[in-house]
């Protein structure tokens, strides 16, 4: 039997940490007592989605952060579809940052994230980007759990929250070419871990693209301006 989103998010709770989570069965049709958790994200589940021939990303809704009373609604809502098999219901967790990593081996994993949420998933900005493995310090407990997974599934791409307590939400195989700068990656990161609390949420990589020619340009720009910009 082909593996479906539950499927692949009851294997991922058994080797990383995953926010507590129930499956809906079409046959079951309700979901019993949640568990108490403030908010929940209301997702689909079926045989045509998330497969290694296809994805079709994006074309069922996510639904959420729900509060406990509207969530029957919205399992409801996803059931009408005729795609949907089954329905995951998961406890929605704020987190500083949130991202995508896209496992293609153990030793090249690309990491995207922002502090939007669903600003990576959504396409809504230039995320801040990391390449693993790597001996920066914010991504020490990222890693680990990243070599894992990969170990589980081969090569997917992976949803997480959080980069100091990272937990995971989803993970599929990865369906297309993902073509990026290695060098411009690198140089992202290193940006990245300058003091300057302006780099929380900074526009220089907001607007850095990745796949335009003038992003090099840019960014030896930037570094020509920094012993001004940081002279004191």
């Amino acid at each position: 039997m082909a593996e479906t989103k539950a499927s692949r998010l009851q294997q991922l709770a058994g080797i990383a940490p995953v926010p507590p989570f129930v499956v809906v069965d079409r046959a079951e049709g309700t979901i019993g007592r949640l568990d108490g958790a403030g908010r929940y994200m209301v997702r689909s589940s079926g045989l045509k989605e998330d497969q290694a021939q296809a994805s079709h990303a994006g074309q069922l809704p996510t639904l959420g952060p729900l509060a406990a009373e509207a969530v029957p609604a919205a399992v409801q809502r996803l059931l009408a579809h005729p795609d949907v098999d089954q329905v995951i219901v998961q406890e929605y967790v704020e987190a500083e940052v949130s991202g995508v990593a896209f496992c293609f081996s153990e030793a090249r994993v690309l990491v995207e994230y922002t502090a939007l949420p669903e600003g990576v998933t959504g396409g809504k900005v230039n995320p801040f980007t990391a390449l693993l493995p790597t001996g920066i310090p914010r991504y020490a407990a990222l890693q680990p759990f990243l070599a894992r997974i990969h170990d589980r599934f081969g090569a997917c791409d992976v949803e997480f929250i959080g980069l100091r307590e990272p937990r995971f939400v989803q993970v599929r195989p990865i369906t297309r070419e993902t073509a990026f700068d290695q060098a411009l990656v690198e140089l992202k990161m290193q940006l990245q871990e300058l003091e300057d609390p302006a780099w929380v949420e900074n526009d220089f990589c907001r607007v850095l693209a990745e796949r335009m020619p003038i992003s090099r340009a840019m960014a030896e720009a930037y570094l020509r301006a920094l012993p001004a910009v940081y002279a004191d």
